[in-house]
């Protein structure tokens, strides 16, 4: 089965499709059976990895190994839930635990203890989208929110409509509070300063 057959690219809402179209990858466990996803997580370490690493299409959804993810940008993986990897993004993922500890005090060890309060606040008990409300102005760029049901970036001022290909639609910032699909922590650790990647397509205008 080639890569663009499997349903494991994922949009910021957390849901699986099939797609082409990545900068990163990352994982949560097994998660496929027969080369299609059939659950959504497994673990609670939601990784965001680089592609370095990646082999030919052939290889992923290796039985019993991870299920490898597809993500649009970075902005995308952190709305969906996940964070930087340890192993091949050290720098960024120091970065953004070391922001994480600084407005969410951390016990040892942090990874996991960070993983845990992600986890609370990506999905509820019952497996449902974690979303808040907050002052779109307040909001920092790469942030997720919800504007008619549909997932919307900002970033420059302004909200971008997320898509497979890209970010082809664009509009001007709303005014006032706005329903936030990135999780709060994730949030606030941009805020404090982490900068994630975004499509090319945000800036296109």
């Amino acid at each position: 089965m080639s890569l663009a057959e499997r349903n494991n690219f994922v949009t910021p809402l957390g849901e699986f499709y099939v797609g082409s179209k990545y900068a990163f990858f990352g994982n949560r466990g097994p998660l496929h059976k027969d080369n299609r996803v059939v659950r959504p997580w497994v673990n609670k370490r939601w990784l965001v990895c680089v592609t370095d690493g990646l082999g030919p299409p052939e290889t992923f959804m290796a039985s019993g190994h991870h299920t490898e993810l597809f993500f649009l940008d970075e902005a995308t993986a952190l709305a969906a839930g996940q964070r930087p990897c340890f192993q091949c993004r050290r720098l960024d993922f120091n970065r953004f635990i070391d922001l994480f500890d600084g407005v969410r005090p951390l016990t040892s060890p942090r990874a996991p203890a960070m993983d845990e309060i992600l986890h609370a606040e990506r999905l509820d008990p019952n497996g449902d989208r974690v979303l808040f409300h907050a002052e779109a102005a307040a909001l920092p760029d790469g942030v997720f929110v919800m504007i008619n049901g549909e997932p919307w970036l900002l970033a420059r001022r302004a909200i971008h409509r997320w898509s497979p290909q890209g970010y082809l639609i664009h509009a001007d910032q709303p005014v006032g509070v706005v329903e936030v699909l990135t999780p709060r922590c994730t949030v606030e650790v941009i805020s404090a300063g982490y900068q994630p990647q975004i499509d090319d397509s945000a800036f296109s205008t």
